[in-house]
């Protein structure tokens, strides 16, 4: 992995750090499809965070709607989930979007 593969490193509250690294193997591609999304203190809650790595096999265009949409939906069925499991609320959030 060269230096330059690496798009952000970042101290967070919900986790000591974290980053994100790219690398386009432009051996195969010369394009990035994979999109990522790291919220700390997710749903604004600092011992939680949310973090994805968005496969772009189905096109760019398919990560980039999961990026934006996800984690919105995984809060929307932790806030209406009335005593249903992590796993009930992400399998749902997965399924809305």
């Amino acid at each position: 992995m060269k230096k330059e593969d690496i798009s952000f490193c970042k101290s967070g509250k919900s986790v000591k750090e974290y980053s994100v690294v790219e690398n386009m193997n432009t051996v195969y591609r010369a394009y990035m499809e994979d999109r990522s999304k790291c919220i700390d203190e997710f749903g604004n809650n600092p011992k939680q965070g949310f973090f994805a790595i968005y496969d772009g096999h189905g096109g760019k265009d398919v990560a980039d709607f999961c990026t934006e949409r996800l984690h919105q939906e995984l809060i929307n069925a932790l806030k209406n989930s009335m005593n249903k499991t992590m796993e009930d609320c992400i399998t749902h959030a997965f399924l809305t979007v």
